[in-house]
């Protein structure tokens, strides 16, 4: 079991189409990512590239593996676009550590 922090929520990540469907994944504001095994929720263990926080996943045809960056999957699942030119997400505090959507 999984204690949610102070005004915690959860959200399954959608992946885009390239990504194999066979793991799932929620996301929290917070920026903690479970890992679904069947009934189990796991908390994963972090890994990280070049300071940013990311996650180890598999792409649907070729089976090779690629990852994708936290703080990006936070804020595709928790913040609206003002328009389709916004690309970037920065960490307000310059903490690469820091996915907590009030810092994106």
């Amino acid at each position: 079991m999984i204690r949610n922090l102070w005004k915690e929520e959860w959200k399954l990540i959608q992946f885009d189409e390239k990504i194999s469907t066979l793991k799932k994944f929620k996301i929290s504001n917070y920026g903690r990512v479970i890992y679904l095994k069947g009934d189990d929720e796991v908390l994963r263990n972090k890994s990280f590239i070049n300071g940013y926080e990311t996650i180890a996943l598999k792409q649907e045809l070729n089976n090779k593996g690629t990852c994708r960056y936290v703080h990006k999957l936070v804020a595709q699942h928790f913040l609206e676009k003002e328009n389709e030119d916004q690309v970037f997400v920065l960490h307000i505090n310059y903490d690469k550590t820091d996915n907590t959507l009030e810092n994106l």
